[in-house]
């Protein structure tokens, strides 16, 4: 397995990930050969992730966010461990599963059955997987297809000057932002990330990828802030460690060129930093961005704390991100307002709002 991301967590959790790493090791010989030392060193920090992974599930109700991960999991290794077979990876995310289902049957809670069963699931999945292809093509598809295409190609070129010029002669053809936005930024974007997945693309390039189009967007806000006023405003960021700020950046530019002002936090914002601005800007909304499912605590306390504040009970929550894609349920026991895209949340703002 491969490390996705450094964490804080528990000495449960570590002692938990130390047990589980020892007897997976113990349980199947031909690791100690398969597995470098640094592959075994990611491994214990992969085994720290699934761990968390599982308590959110299991803390919020919502094992479609652990069983996700499990595909995810699964097809990304495929890709990456090239020099092990797709049968082998499986048999080994199997044998982790199930060493995770005996380590913690061991660590007696409230909660050990609701585990066992999302692990039981985890293997069934696991066996039916199947060795990731091509993506769906929907990057292909529609009236908007050859722009995206142009566009992706300079980006991958590493191209700033092209890529910027591709956005800017479709616009003085008459291609709306909107759709500059939600049609090309965001649609490129997520085959960025596709790209990754399918180990098609460094993770430096997506970096370049992001960037270039972080500084498009740029371009076009004297355009965007052009727009008459309304009077409303939005405070909108990620929330944790997350890094993944495409999508609440677009949000914020599609809503300030709908007449909002936007305060735009930006990313890996903590719980008090998040507070601070609400308290100090009394938006009519906050937007708050998860796409790493072991983030979803940290979005679930800033509700809570905000929902606590006397003078904030007016202001309407928003949560996005990939995470709550996965989550769909969440949103509706949380009593907050979801959409599927930027273009969607500012309709329904419109709508609520006048």
């Amino acid at each position: 397995m491969m490390s996705l991301l450094n964490q804080e967590y528990t000495s449960r959790q570590r002692d938990l990930a130390q047990t589980i790493f020892e007897r997976y090791m113990s349980a199947d010989p031909l690791l100690s050969s398969e597995y470098s030392q640094y592959r075994q060193r990611t491994m214990l920090r992969d085994i720290l992730y699934n761990l968390e992974c599982l308590d959110v599930a299991v803390r919020h109700d919502t094992e479609e966010i652990f069983l996700d991960y499990v595909l995810w999991m699964y097809n990304l290794l495929v890709t990456r461990m090239t020099d092990t077979s797709p049968e082998r990876i499986k048999q080994q995310l199997i044998q982790h599963y199930q060493t995770m289902i005996e380590v913690l049957a061991e660590d007696v809670s409230e909660s050990a059955n609701q585990r066992r069963i999302i692990l039981e699931k985890a293997i069934s999945l696991t066996k039916q997987g199947q060795v990731p292809g091509t993506p769906s093509r929907r990057f292909e598809k529609g009236k908007y297809a050859p722009l995206r295409q142009a566009y992706l190609q300079n980006l991958l070129a590493g191209d700033r000057k092209s890529a910027s010029k591709e956005i800017m002669d479709a616009i003085e053809a008459g291609v709306p932002l909107k759709d500059i936005y939600i049609e090309v930024f965001q649609e490129v974007m997520w085959e960025v990330g596709n790209l990754w997945h399918r180990n098609k693309l460094t993770v430096d390039k997506e970096h370049l990828c992001t960037a270039i189009t972080q500084g498009v967007m740029a371009q076009l806000y004297s355009r965007i802030f052009s727009t008459p006023r309304n009077g409303r405003r939005i405070v909108a960021c990620c929330v944790g460690s997350e890094l993944h700020e495409m999508g609440v950046r677009t949000v914020c530019d599609l809503f300030e060129l709908n007449g909002w002002d936007s305060v735009y936090l930006g990313a890996a914002v903590p719980t008090d930093g998040v507070l601070h601005a609400v308290e100090e800007h009394k938006p009519d909304v906050v937007a708050l961005s998860v796409t790493m499912i072991s983030y979803i605590d940290n979005c679930a306390e800033i509700i809570e704390t905000i929902r606590r504040h006397s003078n904030l009970q007016a202001t309407r929550i928003a949560v996005g991100g990939r995470a709550f894609q996965i989550a769909s349920s969440l949103p509706k026991k949380w009593g907050v307002i979801t959409a599927t895209n930027g273009a969607d949340f500012v309709d329904w703002a419109v709508r609520f709002f006048g």
